[in-house]
């Protein structure tokens, strides 16, 4: 938990660590059954309405989330590499950015999973 936190400090800056661990806190307090019913929810208005969504899936979400990124490919949803954590990735050294979008892509192929591409969080990388 330590390592986690000094690598947010690292790669954010103070501000936007503060800022992310509030909004890790209001996401996931109350545990991840809140964000499955969130991604569920979509995927109903999906099917209702014939739509097929894009979803950016770092392998942290992949991995608790399993069945359910199963379901969204299994339906056709466009699925697409998003990193290993989700963080500004233009913080991180070229090394470490590789490895994160690596350790991203080697999480799609180990599930078994097709990526349509790769988007980095926030937008950032370079």
């Amino acid at each position: 938990m330590l390592k986690h936190l000094g690598h947010i400090l690292k790669t954010k800056g103070l501000f936007l660590a503060i800022r992310r661990l509030v909004d890790i806190f209001f996401r996931f307090a109350f545990g991840r059954r809140r964000f499955q019913k969130l991604l569920e929810e979509f995927n109903r208005v999906f099917v209702c309405n014939d739509l097929k969504g894009t979803f950016f899936v770092t392998s942290i979400l992949l991995d608790r989330h399993k069945n359910l990124i199963e379901c969204l490919a299994k339906q056709g949803h466009c699925l697409a590499v998003h990193g290993h954590f989700h963080l500004r990735m233009d913080r991180c050294t070229r090394g470490k950015q590789e490895e994160l979008v690596k350790a991203g892509a080697d999480a799609f192929r180990d599930f078994g999973l097709d990526s349509s591409g790769f988007r980095p969080p926030y937008l950032n990388y370079n």
